[in-house]
């Protein structure tokens, strides 16, 4: 076994842990709990894999053998650490158990884990919205606070059933609850800077939710070499329910001075929403030589949704009883997906490629069960594919694939509905969307020389869609905003990226170098008129690393990129900028086992008008550690972060109808003292670093 133990405390924050790993043959035993005010909230990625809570969604691609990895934790969740906006205070604790039996034909592994997680957050956001050759502001302050809950289980059991065929089953599930208000102030300013409008807005929530996600695969190899067959069962179930309330008071302005209109809105919100997806998928392989074999393949799934909002006035005794009928709804969404596919691949000593596609039709089936009206229609779609892959040695490789997939809008899209939890921002779904086909390309290569030390890489992608699912808006005098989703054409994104890293001759240095472009049309509607918005962004990151073990290591490098938008509706819109990111870091080993280290990092950032606050930070923290006692075992160390008291949460968004600038509440100068201490029996060697006590 190994592990480690902390705690923590000073003035506001604290931190502490406790983790344990303990083996028996085959066998793995691992516990957690952490709790914490501070954004280390979690396990480190080292940790995660030591102690076997890998969180991630690791993909292998076929035609390429890339390694694919998607970080979940998305919503503050998993066993990663804090990366959302505010403060947050944690409680986490996870256990994990694997084995393996009879010859390890049974293999089975299994986590639970529970978090409870409140947040605080604060911030001002300043948008500049495009109108026709003509913009206009948003100014708005934002306060919130929530509470979390979750009790979360996952695992996987693999199965050999004999030498030719093996049963493989995961699921993964969740229950939470959650609570939280948000406070919101915001101005509406025409380009003149004079008042259109302000509001006073709180919002609440309190409900449930719960997710569950299964698969069964069943593989099975035949006599004659590469004849397989297998079938995949899957099922995806999730729900969620609240009761919410929304007050706000909005005033109207004429000259920017003077009251013309006052709005007030007093309302229960209850929601519930319900998805279950449900199918099956059987894939059958012939082999027609050594070499080429054709695949054949065939899926049915379900997917039926459904959503119930129902809004409520008060009535004349102040209790929330009043449907407001223009603001409920119950609706149903069910889709059915028959696809049939043929592939053809072949594989060679210096390059393999395969070609194909799937037919596919899909029968969508709309309900209002308010209305009483049923809306059905059916779409054939042909999915092409195409992958080449050509080695030109162990360590070159050159890859090019073509994919087509569809997109289908989800009920918040469909649902007529107008929801109006921003009352100056309503947003209505449309049900006569369609659902959307991307063309996608990509083109890589890659060259790693061993005995230089040389790694070079260069991709590109692009992609159009056809019927993308965008939004139409409207702005009337008074500032108030409506949109809805609509389906439109000329849509693309295309990207060029690289890289190379190289170790300089007779030197302990290594140079990088990694440009990227990327341009990109997104189309839009703006008070009835089409809008086309042309972005580009380039960047390129160079470093410098030096480095001799056991002695020190640093780091240099710097990051430049430009970025620039052009409206076809507004030119006043349009805008280009330059952002620059320095970046310094190292560590020095000293005389008595004492290390010291420190990075900075400089954030540049180029004003956008005269209204853009100074946005350039320097970020500075640094350590000083101390080994003591036999096989440095215990460590003291001390550290501060941020030393100058610069950081600052920020955001700069430029979409396709706006430009958003935000500042939010996040952590800035704080110190450290931290005890590391690490316990084991017959396993220091392999133990993973970074085990602390922090104090």
């Amino acid at each position: 076994y190994f592990g480690k133990a902390s705690a923590a405390a000073l003035d506001k924050y604290y931190n502490g842990q406790a983790l344990i790993n303990a083996f028996k043959a085959k066998r793995k035993i691992a516990a957690f709990a952490i709790a914490s005010s501070t954004d280390q909230t979690g396990l480190n990625y080292q940790d995660t894999k030591s102690y076997g809570f890998n969180s991630d969604n690791v993909q292998v691609d076929g035609g390429s053998g890339a390694v694919i990895v998607t970080l979940g934790n998305d919503d503050g969740f998993g066993t990663q650490n804090y990366y959302g906006q505010g403060l947050p205070e944690s409680i986490k604790a996870g256990l994990h158990f694997s084995n393996k039996w009879n010859d390890d034909k049974y293999n089975a592994n299994g986590n639970y884990l529970f978090n409870k997680l409140a947040e605080h957050t604060a911030g001002n956001t300043f948008t500049q919205n495009i109108l026709l050759d003509s913009v206009y502001y948003n100014r708005e302050n934002a306060s919130s606070h929530s509470d979390k809950m979750r009790n979360a289980v996952s695992g996987s059991m693999e199965i050999q059933i004999d030498s030719s065929s093996s049963i493989k089953i995961t699921a993964n599930g969740y229950t939470g609850t959650h609570r939280g208000n948000t406070e919101y102030n915001s101005e509406a300013l025409s380009e003149e800077n004079k008042l259109v409008n302000s509001s006073i807005r709180n919002t609440s929530s309190d409900g449930d939710n719960s997710s569950l996600n299964s698969s069964l695969l069943w593989r099975k190899k035949f006599k004659k070499k590469g004849r397989t067959i297998s079938i995949n069962v899957d099922e995806k179930y999730n729900a969620s329910n609240s009761n919410g309330f929304l007050l706000n008071n909005s005033n109207f302005y004429s000259d920017g001075i003077h009251i013309i209109k006052k709005d007030t809105t007093d309302q229960n919100k209850i929601n519930n929403a319900l998805n279950n997806v449900i199918g099956a998928k059987i894939t059958y392989t012939e082999p027609l030589s050594k070499t080429s074999f054709l695949e054949f393949n065939y899926s049915l799934y379900n997917n039926s949704s459904s959503q119930k909002r129902i809004t409520y006035n008060k009535d004349l005794n102040s209790k929330y009883s009043t449907r407001v009928d223009s603001l409920s709804s119950d609706f149903k969404y069910i889709y059915n997906t028959n696809s049939a596919g043929i592939n053809y691949r072949y594989n060679a000593k210096k390059f393999n490629f395969s070609i194909g596609g799937n037919v596919a039709n899909t029968a969508f089936e709309q309900t209002d069960l308010v209305k009483d009206t049923v809306n059905k229609y059916n779409y054939y779609n042909f999915f092409p594919r195409t992958v080449f892959n050509y080695k030109f040695s162990a360590f070159s490789n050159l890859y090019i694939a073509y994919n087509g997939s569809t997109t289908q809008p989800t009920i918040d899209q469909l649902q007529p509905l107008r929801d109006n939890m921003d009352p100056l921002n309503v947003v209505i779904g449309n049900p006569s969307l369609k659902q959307q086909f991307q063309n996608s390309f990509n083109l890589n290569y890659s060259n790693f020389q061993l005995i230089n030390e040389r790694f070079l890489y260069l991709g590109s992608s692009f992609s159009f869609t056809k019927d993308q699912i965008s939004n139409s808006y409207t702005i009337d005098a008074l500032g108030r905003r409506v949109s809805r989703f609509v389906n439109l054409n000329g849509n693309y994104t295309g990207r060029l990226f690289g890289g190379i890293s190289l170790k300089i001759p007779k030197t302990n240095m290594r140079f990088g170098l990694s440009p990227d472009v990327t341009i990109s049309k997104y189309a839009n509607i703006v008070n009835g008129v089409q809008n086309s918005t042309n972005s580009t962004n380039l960047a390129a990151t160079v470093e410098l690393k030096i480095n001799k073990k056991d002695a020190y290591e640093f780091t240099i490098g710097a990051t430049p990129s430009y970025n620039k938008s052009q409206s076809s509706i507004s030119t006043v819109a349009n805008t280009h900028y330059w952002s620059y990111e320095y970046i310094l870091d190292g560590n020095y080993l000293l005389p008595w086992k004492l290390e010291i280290g420190s990075d900075v990092n400089f954030k540049i950032r180029q004003k956008l008008n005269a209204y853009d606050v100074n946005n350039n930070v320097i970020l500075w923290n640094a350590y000083l550690e101390k080994k003591l006692m036999k096989n440095d075992v215990l460590a003291l160390r001390v550290s501060i972060n941020d030393i100058l008291d610069q950081n600052k949460g920020y955001d700069r968004i430029i979409q396709p109808y706006a430009i958003q600038e935000k500042h939010y509440l996040t952590f800035q100068r704080y110190g450290l003292i931290t005890v590391t201490y690490n316990f084991s029996n017959k396993g220091a060697a392999a133990q993973p670093k970074g085990m602390s006590i922090t104090l």
